[in-house]
C-alpha cells in the first residue's frame, strides 16, 4: 500500500496505482475530477487535506 502524498499528487504518480485495477475511472477522468474539486475549494485556504480510503 502506498501513501498518497503532496508530491505524488503534484507529479501525477498516484495515477499509476489505478492502471492495474479494471473498471475504474481513466487517468484522464481522475485528473479532471481532481482539477474540478480543487477549483471548488474555498478561496484563501492555506492548506487542503485530502482523505482517501480503500
Amino acid at each position: 500500500m502506498a501513501m498518497v502524498t503532496r508530491q505524488a499528487i503534484n507529479s501525477g504518480a498516484y495515477l499509476e496505482h489505478f492502471e492495474s485495477l479494471p473498471n475504474l475511472w481513466s487517468s484522464e477522468r481522475i485528473q479532471n475530477f481532481l482539477t474540478e474539486t480543487m477549483a471548488e475549494r474555498p478561496e484563501g485556504l492555506k492548506d487542503t487535506w485530502i482523505f482517501a480510503y480503500g
